[in-house]
């Protein structure tokens, strides 16, 4: 693992509520994305 990933976790362990939010907000634009461009390919 890289030194920028280890970090990254070190931040993120000990505050899972954060790490779920921006894991969360990434579903939900991924989602919207998605839905939107089944739409405009349809």
């Amino acid at each position: 693992m890289s030194i920028g990933i280890q970090q990254i976790l070190a931040r993120f362990i000990p505050n899972p509520k954060k790490l779920f939010l921006i894991d969360s907000l990434g579903a939900f634009l991924t989602a919207f994305f998605l839905g939107v461009l089944l739409v405009e390919l349809d």
